[in-house]
């Protein structure tokens, strides 16, 4: 029997109500729902078959709330068992409010609806979503539209006139949060094209609640080793990827080959436009794709003449403008900063109208830049290459010289074309616009009946102040002049009319106007955006709102494309930058977030639950490899424990996490490189390590590797547990800290570390915007020091609490936020302790009282400044060096770079980001000390002033990412990358007295990122197939 149903569909904030015939079922109508993105269950804690069937299609991750810890082990292990652990995901947390961001979820369906409000309910769900709510039997579906005031961008420069220095939107605002991260964490960079570093991605487009990108930051073109990555020589192939605008899963990916765009410029661009369920890109094939935009298969193609540069799309029409030899343009080293198409000699211009998809014109025009409006196509053409640009190099330009010859740049005009016949309608020389043979043209905008053209702003001139810049607004229909503006940034339109240099003009007369001027400055990579009284400085990470400036550094805007407003919200690309250390990883949206605590309100706001365990733990104290790296210092030593020597045997391997079977949610899950598993910690004759995505915790064996019990929980947990006396201590990604009972791993007790339950997306899995780092420290006094949050730059910072171990109990508080400015931030890491001082990333405190100190570094670097400057005045005047200044007592590891001790992303980006650390006079990617000896990836040095050993050479293709100190022995291990393109993982052991290399032995994968420990005379390592061994003697 069916029954009737309302649909209630949000309008204008109005519910209108509309009956419809639905099945009578406690199943939701899965047909009827989204078939990708983020779904929220309000649920009753049943592990039920609709959710296991949704999440394995690969392409959905199911949000379940359940009303107790019981009820998310019981759907977890269903889960674990179904095989999609991780794309059902279970949390038990209050309902009330609910924890998403606004506009996060395709779909929330609510099966438990006591104290739910659903008019917030619906909020939760992103335009074109659906709220389901279960009433007795019968479920009652919500429709969202889309609200009125979001922005798109359906062209790289956001319309087809060009008019990307604002936005229409009318939903961003202040305060800021973050709404999702996914793709790699940072940008390629290789040899070959070491000018692409800071700007893979080419194009972007916001559309219909997708967002699409052209980049070759892309999973399928990481080598096996950052060494790999770095020496790479071919050019790397570029992707169309397609995400869920409003939470960032991937919907797919096309890849369209190795096509080459150079240099770090603002206008070096790809072609893409897209519509409504349409998407145009170009291949390496000259193709032009028309591609369903839901699905990423092709529709048709279109061939033009050469290969696809510039592309618009009016009226049912799509111009292309395309160059000969196209496909590899612009600089190939370097940090350039010159038009892609400066050696480009020869063009066409070609316009197909899609209802048909014939050529409607062409013309063999070869066009630097191309804008449409009011049925016109407004271009510059240029009949050569521009030998300006080619003559004048970037050292010469940054110097302020000038060539011997100053080189024309070919003869440029300005033109206008009929956008459906390619009639000419009007042509204006370079000359006529009082241009020099020397002097840059672009159009820069279009619409309001003329367009702007832009001299010298869309190139760098020689003019360090600006002043060979110029705009000047022409009629549209006749070319003729109406305003010239000199020391103009881009040109805008806004509120009807055209802005220049920060001054309104009536665009039909050119009469100067009593209308507050928008002014947009010009840039050479990342461009400001003036949106809702907001104008973004990106590349600082300040926004200027009225007279006020405000900071969010967890997102800088990238080159090129900085921050891009729409649908209520900010995206931007990955950077390569070390300007903005508080940046998250990956391709970003950030946006407002209603209200976010005060310093005040997260320092006081931690809340603590008691499990059933709570307080039946005795023991105390720390023994074995207890912790991340070791201990509570991060040494990567267990100076009592002595190591496998002689043939190393391998005594049980147990896998604890499952390979990834691919889909659209894993692919995410892949591209934030934390791999399948944490390192391992041994402690009391027991190993734990956690699966990393499916959110759950193992303790095994020591003797024999079995599994003795699982904890599924409600976050990632990405590093290994702290074991302390009975329980064992992490945190996780739903922004809580665990304690676990070390003999069952039932809860003892869990404390939420920041003031609120609230959910953001992290590579395709809900997260706390406040994630608790997993490893948590604690000290010979049986104080526990934890810290929650992405970035000192963020939703009020981090923040960091000290509690007693073993019952939760919180002793101090203390914020980390730095609003200066992005240079000051810094994201969250693992803590360790130096004496007295605890330190996290380039914050130190007091350990006792969470006091934030002076970090002594910075005092001994200042020394050594002057000692280096005393010292080469006393050669210099044949005098005795005075003596190096020593480093203060207590000092520990410096210079762990922007992403800190415990990110593994330089093991295959290479360490822009993550730089050598440095102990005492040693420096290295990974390190281990203990009182003697502290040792690097290749190399150990005494403490103790004694003659260094020499150790055994790494092998051909070897990469170490762990190195582990024992009593008698250091142990590397890390990844084999051979010539034969083989893909292994090593353990070595070399004896520390005299470097010999006394044991060894591979394996199938490369070992996981510190995935070392050593207790109790063996060896324990973690593999990135999910594999966890013990090495012990023969």
């Amino acid at each position: 029997m069916k029954t009737t149903c309302l649909t209630i569909i949000l309008v204008c904030g109005v519910f209108l109500l509309a009956p419809r015939a639905l099945q009578a079922a406690d199943s939701p109508p899965v047909a009827e729902l989204p078939k990708n993105g983020v779904f929220g269950v309000v649920s009753t804690g049943a592990p039920e078959a609709w959710m296991l069937d949704l999440a394995a299609t690969g392409n959905v991750v199911v949000h379940c709330l359940v009303p107790d810890e019981e009820a998310v082990q019981r759907i977890g292990k269903a889960a674990d068992k179904a095989g999609v652990g991780g794309k059902l995901i279970v949390e038990s947390i209050p309902v009330q409010p609910l924890p998403y961001r606004e506009n996060l979820l395709n779909c929330l369906l609510i099966e438990r609806t006591e104290g739910i409000d659903l008019e917030a309910a619906l909020k939760c769900v992103a335009p074109g979503g659906k709220l389901c709510v279960l009433e007795g039997k019968d479920w009652k579906v919500t429709g969202k539209q889309r609200p009125d005031g979001m922005d798109e961008w359906t062209h790289v420069y956001r319309d087809a006139g060009g008019n990307s220095g604002v936005s229409t939107d009318r939903l961003v605002g202040f305060p800021l949060g973050l709404r999702w991260n996914d793709d790699l964490p940072f940008n390629l960079r290789t040899n070959q094209e070491n000018s692409n570093a800071w700007t893979n991605t080419r194009a972007i487009a916001v559309v219909d609640g997708r967002i699409y990108y052209v980049t070759n930051c892309a999973r399928e073109n990481l080598k096996r080793s950052a060494e790999e990555m770095a020496s790479a020589t071919e050019t790397q192939d570029m992707y169309l990827i397609a995400r869920d605008a409003w939470n960032g899963t991937q919907l797919w990916r096309r890849k369209l080959g190795p096509i080459f765009y150079g240099g770090l410029f603002y206008t070096a661009r790809a072609p893409l436009v897209a519509m409504k369920d349409k998407v145009y890109a170009v291949d390496k094939e000259r193709q032009l794709l028309e591609l369903d935009g839901a699905t990423g298969e092709i529709v048709r193609t279109f061939l033009p003449k050469h290969m696809t540069a510039h592309l618009l799309l009016a009226d049912g029409v799509l111009v292309a403008a395309s160059w000969k030899d196209g496909d590899r343009v612009g600089a190939p080293t370097g940090i350039d900063r010159r038009p892609l198409d400066m050696a480009v000699v020869e063009g066409s211009v070609e316009a197909f109208d899609l209802q048909s998809g014939t050529k409607l014109w062409e013309t063999g025009r070869l066009v630097t830049s191309l804008r449409e409006a009011d049925g016109r196509v407004y271009l510059v053409e240029r009949n050569g290459a521009d030998d300006y640009e080619l003559a004048k190099t970037m050292k010469a330009k940054r110097r302020g010289e000038e060539p011997a010859k100053a080189d024309p740049r070919g003869v440029q005009r300005v033109v206008a074309l009929d956008l459906h016949t390619g009639a000419l309608r009007w042509d204006l020389g370079a000359d006529k616009l009082g241009a020099s043979p020397t002097d840059h043209l672009a159009v820069g905008v279009a619409g309001l009946g003329g367009l702007a053209v832009s001299v010298n702003t869309y190139a760098i001139t020689s003019d360090g102040d600006g002043s060979g810049r110029e705009a000047i607004w022409l009629d549209g229909a006749s070319g003729s002049i109406l305003v010239r503006k000199p020391n103009a940034g881009f040109p805008v339109l806004f509120e009807n009319h055209i802005h220049l240099g920060g001054v309104a003009y009536d665009p039909r007369t050119g009469e100067a106007s009593k209308v507050p001027g928008v002014n947009v400055g010009a840039t050479v990579c990342t461009p400001q955006v003036y949106v809702n009284g907001i104008t973004t400085n990106n590349r600082s990470s300040t926004y200027r709102v009225g007279g006020e400036t405000r900071v969010f550094g967890a997102a800088r805007g990238s080159c090129m494309f900085a921050a891009i407003p729409a649908n209520g919200a900010f995206y931007t690309a990955q950077t390569y930058c070390a300007c903005a250390p508080g940046t998250a990883p990956g391709f970003i949206s950030f946006g407002p977030v209603g209200t976010e605590p005060t310093r005040e309100e997260l320092r006081a706001g931690a809340s603590l639950t008691k499990g059933p365990a709570y307080g039946r733990q005795t023991g105390s104290g720390t023994e074995g490899w207890s912790s991340f790296m070791g201990n509570a210092a991060r040494s990567n030593a267990n100076p009592a424990a002595p190591v496998p020597a002689g043939k190393v045997h391998l005594e049980w391997q147990t896998r604890i996490a499952k390979p990834m079977t691919g889909g659209n949610i894993e692919g995410s899950w892949q591209d934030s490189l934390a791999g399948l598993t944490t390192a391992p910690v041994a402690s009391g004759g027991h190993v734990f390590a956690a699966d990393l995505h499916r959110r759950k915790m193992v303790m095994l064996g020591a003797s024999d590797g079995k599994v003795i019990w699982e904890r599924y929980l409600g976050g990632r947990v990405t590093t290994p547990p702290t074991i302390y006396g009975d329980l064992c201590l992490f945190g996780a990604g739903d922004g809580y800290v665990y304690a676990l009972d070390k003999t069952d791993g039932s809860l003892a007790w869990k404390l939420r570390m920041a003031s609120e339950d609230r959910r953001m997306v992290s590579y395709a899995q809900l997260e706390s915007p406040w994630c608790a780092f997993s490893s948590v420290l604690v000290d010979d006094k049986g104080v526990a020091y934890a810290s929650a949050g992405r970035s000192t730059a963020a939703e009020s910072g981090i923040v960091i609490r000290a509690f007693q171990a073993l019952t939760g109990e919180v002793l101090w508080s203390q914020v980390i936020a730095y609003p200066a400015g992005p240079k000051s931030d810094h994201t969250n890491d693992v803590m360790y302790l130096a004496g007295e001082q605890l330190h996290l990333m380039k914050t130190v405190m007091d350990r006792k009282t969470g006091e934030v100190i002076p970090d002594a570094w910075e005092d001994y670097e200042a020394r050594l400044k002057e000692w280096n400057v005393a010292r080469q005045k006393a050669v210099e005047e044949n005098k005795p060096a005075p003596p190096r200044p020593k480093a203060p007592e207590g000092l520990a590891m410096h210079n762990q770079g922007i992403e800190g001790l415990a990110s593994p992303n330089w093991t295959k980006l290479g360490d822009r980001r993550r730089r050598s650390t440095t102990f005492e006079e040693l420096s290295g990617q990974v390190m281990a000390w203990d009182d003697t000896h502290i040792a690097n990836q290749n190399q150990m040095v005494s403490r103790l002033g004694e003659e260094k050993p020499v150790l055994a050479k790494a092998g051909p293709g070897e990469q170490v990412t762990a190195v582990a100190m024992g009593k008698n022995a250091v142990v590397f291990g890390g990844g084999l990358f051979p010539e034969d393109g083989t893909t292994k993982g090593f353990v070595r052991i070399v004896d520390r007295s005299t470097g010999k290399e006394i044991g060894s032995r591979q394996f199938p994968a490369p070992l996981t990122f510190q995935g070392l420990a050593i207790a109790d005379g063996k060896i324990y390592a973690t593999f990135e197939d999910g594999e966890l061994v013990c090495l012990g003697s023969e």
